[in-house]
């Protein structure tokens, strides 16, 4: 689609905001004066008289500020907004003034004029009409406006026989004579048209619309010197003309008079303050100057107030795609055309954006839709061909693209895209040939001779390759893209000496040359010379400010020194610089939910947000933010994002997987063992799917699958800790726990390191009732880790279990000096001293819900200390929560209608009780829920 044809389509003039921005503004001196609501009308028709249409909107706004009532300023702002292309607010103020008394017959100019700029065409024909009253000169104005009501209905001919029948009643009335020049335009009569502008021109010479139109008409015949002078002459007549800027400006983007165009799109702003039009033009300006971020934010800008303006739809589309956010591309891709079916090139830009969004499915279907349309627009042919090859259909990518070279043999763009398919194929020779032929084409494309040169490379034809090289650096003495590749062959010939004095050439050249520095950085970094290295990138990022590839290259040398601090800075200043990038934005959450604090959980979803929303469908951002989502409590929107990740890749065992964590968060057992069932089924062997599925099996009381899982499972990985903890868990089950502690101490002495196995050598003492025993396991465990906060707290857990509660809290507050963000233990205490200590204990919970507000059990423990220490309203609020986070809890549900029988709501509390002992389900309080509902 030509960029005219998208200038074409039609749009309002101004919008509401500009125009009553200008409303504010006053005269200094009349400001102050205090006129009457008539004077102002009076002092705004003055106004209009001198064709200053901005002051008589101020004065008839301030008229009826003074009398809302006043029929003639509702009448005149109705005019003036019609003839400034505000139709619904045209349409308002005259309703208004009809019912403050202004005659039908007065007001259907005006009205018709808003209606026809809210394209309601219908209405038009249905309200606007001459009757007994209309003067010769009016009905001959109702007959064009009813003219091009019926164009707008696509009825062209009974459009230009009313446009005709208005000059019967008015043989000198301008706008008559525009509308059958638009109809004669219609039929490529383009003779008659101009005959018909030139009765106008003779009728008024200096009438500026006369003139945009003869510009509108040259520029359909592609005159566009002649386009442009007669937006020139609008403007000579009528400086303001807003519609002779637009056409003017977009004009000279299309002749790549940039700053011309610029100067008319700020004349435009300054008219009207935002004017979409110029915005959006302001936005095609930005992507021809390859301003892709700052073109988005003009093309969104307009969207926000006419989301339905498909230009503008377009080129953000456009733009998206020449930035590589294919998931919004096809968004925006797929609006367009489902208004213009027709619109083959987008329809083709639409597959090949799928395509390299990885829809392979969405690609196919978009592309049978082009099937058996005669396509012949070579561009339209190649981007079919790209879409064809990234699906992996080469045989038609070829076909496509042999058409474009069959119709037009010089066409080094098709004959280099005919190459990398042949590439896909494995014929290396017929793509070298094709390169080859592309390059005598046209010598300066440097695709062309870069693929050719690493198609030789690939080849392992070095010294074919080299020659290559020679041929661009006579074509590019100055360039560093030479040495480059002469490096880069140097190196695969292992002559690493004159590698380095090529890309040291490439430097010289080109100082902070990316690729040179890059290559010389890495021969540093195998050589163990770190710090050359790290000078290197900085020397591209003195040269190249916040350059992604090297500031992620500083990160990787940031964690090959064991620099944490300073790799997650690069990070973060990667993030903030690019925060659309997915690569920093996932390594960055990656970052943060290492530290397993809840509060980073949060963090890693806030970096991620805007890379996200630019890439939806990114399978990276979507695993990432689930595992932030679960981090920070929020279980079901970690569903949501890893079913969509299993959605976009149904044959992935590992996406099954994350999606029954997700389920599992939320205590959805069913759904999390459909999920691993599925994953299974993917992948018969997957370790983490059965593992997982024995370990819910065993929570289930599957014991017999479970078995049949974990021994399968020992079979294959008998070393590992996890495994053999199952088989401890199913033995324990099925009370032979001296088999189970059995497995435990043969895998603790063969891991005698692992914090995992011995905490659950531990648990197994004291599932057997020898809380001494594993306390003693325990206490000898911190004596050669005395920094294991995790086996400090699971002391606490013991001691507790034991009733020594002075220990308890001893453990538990010590593991937290250590971990002060460790939430299960800050929980425990809460709940530990909620009787003997309540601040502490409220101090404790806070800090645990501050941590993991999405946590059911945290929520319910600060809910109920909250309600004992007299603060029932939060209290209460918290604890419904909790239920609502974990409906299948019963304890949260016992522990809010307890909290609603100390609130006075007692009613509630028995339909609570009534509910949770009617689904009968087991829990500890169970008695004590019925004694409470009897007493209630």
């Amino acid at each position: 689609m030509s960029t005219l044809l998208l200038f074409r389509l039609v749009f309002r003039a101004h919008t509401v905001s500009a125009l009553l921005s200008l409303l504010m503004l006053a005269s200094g001196c009349d400001r102050l004066k205090n006129y009457t609501d008539v004077e102002h009308v009076q002092r705004a028709k003055q106004f209009q008289d001198k064709g200053d249409r901005k002051a008589a909107v101020i004065e008839l706004k301030n008229a009826l500020q003074k009398n809302a009532n006043n029929a003639e300023a509702r009448w005149l702002l109705g005019d003036i907004y019609a003839n400034e292309g505000l139709g619904k607010e045209a349409e308002k103020e005259l309703n208004l003034a009809r019912q403050l008394g202004i005659s039908s017959e007065t007001l259907k100019m005006p009205l018709g004029l808003a209606l026809l700029q809210e394209k309601e065409y219908g209405r038009v024909l249905k309200e606007i009409e001459p009757g007994p009253a209309s003067s010769k000169a009016n009905t001959a104005k109702i007959l064009v406006i009813r003219a091009q009501a019926q164009i707008g209905l696509q009825n062209v001919e009974a459009g230009c026989g009313l446009a005709s029948q208005a000059l019967e009643f008015d043989a000198n009335y301008v706008p008559a004579f525009l509308t059958l020049a638009r109809c004669a335009a219609f039929k490529n009569r383009y003779d008659l048209a101009k005959a018909q502008l030139e009765k106008a021109l003779a009728i008024e010479p200096k009438n500026s619309r006369i003139w945009v139109v003869i510009g509108e008409l040259e520029g359909g015949q592609s005159h566009y010197g002649e386009a442009e002078k007669a937006y020139t002459t609008a403007l000579a007549n009528r400086a303001d003309n807003i519609d002779a800027l637009i056409g003017r400006a977009s004009l000279r983007i299309q002749a790549d008079k940039y700053k011309e165009a610029a100067q008319d799109i700020e004349a435009v702003q300054k008219i009207v303050r935002n004017h979409p039009l110029a915005t959006h033009l302001r936005g095609v300006l930005q992507f021809k100057e390859k301003k892709y971020a700052d073109a988005t934010s003009s093309f969104e800008a307009v969207l926000k107030s006419h989301s339905d303006y498909l230009p503008s739809v377009l080129w953000l589309g456009l733009t998206n795609f020449a930035q590589r956010n294919y998931e919004q591309a096809i968004k925006q891709f797929t609006q367009f055309v489902r208004s213009y079916p027709d619109a083959v090139q987008i329809r083709a830009l639409l597959a090949l954006a799928q395509a390299r969004a990885g829809g392979t499915q969405g690609a196919s279907e978009t592309l049978k839709q082009l099937h058996g349309i005669d396509i012949e627009d070579p561009q339209s042919l190649i981007v079919l061909g790209r879409a064809y090859s990234l699906i992996g259909e080469q045989e038609t990518a070829a076909q496509y693209l042999a058409r474009v070279i069959e119709n037009n043999p010089n066409d080094a763009r098709a004959r280099t895209d005919l190459a990398t398919i042949f590439l896909h194929k494995g014929e290396a020779t017929k793509a070298i040939d094709q390169l080859e032929k592309a390059i005598v084409i046209n010598p300066g494309s440097g695709q062309a001779q870069d693929l050719l040169i690493q198609t030789l490379v690939r080849e392992k034809q070095y010294d074919k390759a080299l020659k290559v090289v020679d041929d661009l650096e006579a074509k590019l003495p100055e360039s560093p893209a030479p040495n480059n590749y002469r490096g880069g062959i140097m190196l695969l010939k292992n002559n690493k000496t004159a590698a380095k004095s090529e890309f040291a050439k490439a430097m010289t050249r080109q100082p902070g040359n990316p690729t040179a520095a890059h290559n010389l950085a890495k021969m540093a970094i195998d050589e163990g010379d770190l710090r050359q290295a790290r000078a290197l990138y900085q020397k591209v990022l003195d040269h190249n400010k916040d350059y992604l590839p090297t500031l992620m290259a500083l990160y990787a040398l940031e964690i090959r020194e064991k620099r944490p601090v300073e790799a997650k800075k690069m990070l973060e200043r990667a993030a903030a610089k690019y925060p659309t990038d997915p690569m920093p934005a996932v390594l960055l959450a990656q970052t943060y939910l290492g530290t397993k604090n809840p509060q980073d959980g949060q963090k890693a979803l806030d970096v991620i947000r805007q890379a996200a929303n630019a890439h939806p469908d990114n399978p990276d951002l979507l695993q990432i933010r689930g595992a932030a989502y679960l981090a920070a409590g929020d279980g079901i929107n970690a569903v949501a994002s890893y079913k969509r990740l299993s959605q976009l890749q149904p044959r992935s065992a590992d996406a099954r997987v994350l999606l029954a964590s997700a389920h599992a968060a939320l205590n959805d057992r069913a759904s999390t063992r459909t999920e691993l069932e599925r994953a299974i089924q993917l992948s018969p062997t997957h370790y983490g799917a059965r593992l997982t599925l024995a370990r819910l099996s065993l929570i289930e009381g599957r014991l017999e699958e479970a078995k049949r899982l974990g021994q399968a499972l020992k079979n294959e990985y008998p070393d590992s800790i996890d495994v053999a903890m199952v088989e401890a868990d199913r033995l324990g089950r099925e009370k032979k726990v001296s088999d189970a502690f059995k497995v435990l101490e043969q895998t603790q002495q063969a891991h005698p390191d692992s914090p995992q196995i011995t905490i659950e050598l531990a648990r197994a003492q004291w599932a057997r009732g020898d809380l001494e025993s594993a306390i003693k396991t325990i206490k000898a465990w911190q004596k050669t880790h005395p920094d294991d906060a995790a086996a400090g707290a699971f002391l606490g857990e013991l001691y507790y279990e034991a009733g020594n509660m002075k220990e308890a809290i001893a453990s538990y507050e010590w593991a937290v000096s250590k971990r002060p963000n460790d939430v299960v233990a800050l929980n425990n205490l809460a709940g530990m001293k909620r009787q003997s200590h309540p601040a502490q204990a409220l101090e404790y919970a806070e800090r645990a819900y501050k941590l993991s507000p999405g946590t059911p059990a945290v929520v319910d423990t600060l809910g109920g200390i909250l309600v004992e220490q007299g603060k029932v309203s939060r209290g209460l609020e918290l604890l419904q929560k909790a239920v609502q986070l974990a409906p299948e809890a019963p304890e949260f549900q016992y522990n809010y209608a307890v909290a609603l029988v100390k609130a006075g709501e007692k009613e509630r509390a028995r339909r609570q009780l009534q509910a949770l002992l009617t689904a009968g389900k087991k829990f500890p309080q169970a008695e004590e829920a019925r004694s409470l509902l009897k007493r209630l």
